[in-house]
C-alpha cells in the first residue's frame, strides 16, 4: 500500500508540473514539503540512534587508560630494595662423567649454574607479582680470596656472564617469602677460573587488584 501510495503521489506531481504555471508551483512546493519531512525523518532517526548506542570508541579508550595507569603502578608500587633473596645459593650445576673403572660419576658443570633461595617480600601494601634479577659471573685472579666487592671485580676480574632471569606469577604477600630454584646458563660463557658472581634485584611488578 505503501508504494501505491508513493507512485500516486508522484504521478499527480508529474501532472501538476506539465499541466501549467500555477500548478507547477503548487507542484514544488508539496515536493519540498515533501523533502523537508524525510530530512526531518532521517535527522530524528540519527538522533535517536546516537541516543541508544553507547560510545564505545570513549568507553574502549577510557578502558585503555585504566589498564595502563594499573600497569604502571603494578611497576612502581614495589621498590627493588623491598625484596631480598634469604638463603641464597649460587653453585655450580652437574653433570655425569663415565669414570676409568666405566661407572657414572658426578662432577660440577660449570657452564650450567643453580640459582636457589627465597624472595622475601619486605613491602607492608602489594603482593610481589614478578621479580626480575640481574646475574654477572666473573673469572678471578687465584690471589682473589674472600668475597669480593663489586667494584673490585668490575676492575680485577674477567666479566665472562651478563644476564637476567625472571621469577614470574610468584604471588608473595606482604612480609611473606617464597622459594625458589632455577637453572641459570650464560650466552658464550668461557671457562671460569677462580668464579665470582653478582645478583641484584632489578624490577619488581606487584600485584594490583
Amino acid at each position: 500500500m505503501g508504494w501505491l501510495f508513493l507512485f500516486a503521489v508522484l504521478f499527480l506531481m508529474v501532472f501538476l508540473v506539465l499541466n501549467s504555471n500555477r500548478t507547477r508551483l503548487v507542484a514544488l512546493g508539496v515536493l519540498g514539503f515533501f523533502a523537508a519531512l524525510v530530512a526531518l525523518y532521517f535527522l530524528v532517526i540519527d538522533q535517536a540512534e546516537q541516543q541508544a548506542t553507547p560510545p564505545a570508541a570513549d568507553e574502549k579508550l577510557q578502558d585503555t587508560r585504566a589498564l595502563a595507569e594499573k600497569a604502571a603502578l603494578a611497576r612502581r608500587a614495589i621498590k627493588p630494595q623491598e625484596v631480598v633473596v634469604e638463603t641464597p645459593s649460587f653453585t655450580p650445576g652437574t653433570e655425569q662423567y663415565r669414570g676409568a673403572d666405566g661407572q657414572l660419576k658426578d662432577r660440577p658443570d660449570l657452564y650450567s649454574w643453580v640459582f636457589a633461595g627465597a624472595v622475601k617480600n619486605l613491602n607492608d601494601d602489594y603482593a610481589v607479582r614478578d621479580v626480575v634479577f640481574r646475574m654477572r659471573l666473573f673469572s678471578c685472579p687465584d690471589f682473589l680470596t674472600g668475597d669480593i666487592a663489586l667494584s673490585v671485580l668490575e676492575v680485577r676480574c674477567n666479566k665472562i656472564g651478563d644476564r637476567r632471569l625472571g621469577l614470574y606469577d610468584l604471588e608473595i604477600a606482604p612480609g611473606s617469602a617464597k622459594p625458589f630454584k632455577e637453572e641459570v646458563v650464560f650466552d658464550n660463557q668461557p671457562a671460569p677460573g677462580n668464579w665470582r658472581h653478582t645478583v641484584d634485584v632489578l624490577s619488581v611488578t606487584a600485584r594490583i587488584e
